[in-house]
Order: structure tokens, then sequence, then C-alpha cells
């Protein structure tokens, strides 16, 4: 795992790029659910799950969800609350250099269930990704 270059900066662990299962039996196998774990998520996972939203997948910038001109207008927030793999508090995921920027050390899990028409699955999970558009 690489270094922290300050307090407020999370360098996240590289995402892995190479599997074994065919990308054809993983979409076969998707569904939609809310029945949510409440177990708590390790940094790993958490790197993993960025980096399959919005990681850089090469040296042109391309990333791993694509965008109209290569725009790429998406941000996502992370909303921690209880977690061993990260504080509670809210981050902002930053596709170069795969990183978190901590917005917030609070745990406003309360205040998104709030403003997500109080969806009993936020106030629970450990993690909540936001992803908005500029």
């Amino acid at each position: 795992m690489r270094q922290n270059t300050a307090p407020h900066v999370i360098i996240l662990p590289e995402p892995k790029t190479g599997g074994n299962t065919p990308l054809e039996q993983i979409l076969a196998g998707r569904r939609s659910t809310r029945n949510f774990s409440t177990q708590s998520l390790t940094l790993e996972q958490i790197s993993q799950l960025l980096w399959a939203a919005q990681g850089i997948t090469g040296k042109s910038g391309f990333r791993t969800a694509p965008s109209a001109g290569a725009l790429y207008p998406l941000v996502i927030y992370v909303i921690a609350g209880t977690n061993k793999g990260l504080a509670a508090g809210i981050y902002r995921y930053h596709p170069d250099g795969h990183t978190l920027s901590q917005l917030s050390s609070k745990d406003l899990r309360k205040k998104f269930h709030n403003a997500g028409l109080s969806q009993a699955a936020i106030l629970k999970a450990p993690v909540s990704f936001l992803i908005t558009g500029i």
C-alpha cells in the first residue's frame, strides 16, 4: 500500500484489473436488490468499487465508465458510517491519483437518509456512494 501524502488525503490500494470470471457470467448474475448487508467494507473493497465506477484505465485518461466526448462529468462521494476500512465522514473520489479527500469527519448518514427519501438502506449501510454530475 502506498503512503499517505497528507492527513486529509487517502491514497487507495491499487485496484485489481484481472479476474477469472467471464464478463457474460457476471452480467447474467447481476440483480438489483434492496437487501444490503450491514457488514463493514475494507478499504480494498471500497477502492475496488470506486475504481469500477470511475477509475482511470490507462495513460490516455479514459475511465471504466464511458462518457460522451470523454468529458467525465460524474463525481463520486463516499458517505461512510461505522467501518473498519474507512472512518466516518464524507469523502470525494479523485480518479486521477485514485485517492479520497475527506470533506467531513462526521457520520452524516442520517442527513443523507433524510435527503434520500428516508430509505432505510441508506441509514443502515456502512458505506454509500453518491454519484453527482457537474
